[in-house]
C-alpha cells in the first residue's frame, strides 16, 4: 500500500488505505465496509476521514475541519490521494 503526503489546512498529512481505514469506516458510519456507497457524499466524507485518521497520528484533521473548512479542491486533493 502506497502512502501519499497531501497538505490541507496547513496541515501535513499521510494518506494511507488500509485495513484500520476499513474499520474505522464502519464504527464512524455504523454500516459495512461493503455498502460503501461512493456515490454518496455522506460516504465518501466518512471514508475520507477514516483514512486520514488511521493513516496520522498527532497531526490531524477533524470531521469539523473536514467538513467546514475544506476546499472543493482540497476534497479533490483527499480523493485522489485515498
Amino acid at each position: 500500500m502506497k502512502t501519499r503526503e497531501i497538505t490541507i489546512l496547513g496541515k501535513n498529512l499521510k494518506v494511507r488505505f488500509s485495513l484500520l481505514s476499513q474499520i474505522m469506516f464502519e464504527q464512524l458510519s455504523g454500516k459495512s465496509f461493503s455498502e460503501l456507497d461512493t456515490n454518496s457524499s455522506k460516504d465518501r466524507m466518512v471514508l475520507y476521514l477514516a483514512v486520514l485518521s488511521s493513516s496520522n497520528e498527532g497531526e490531524m484533521l477533524t470531521a469539523d475541519e473536514l467538513l467546514k473548512q475544506c476546499s472543493l479542491e482540497d476534497i479533490r486533493q483527499i480523493a485522489q490521494a485515498v
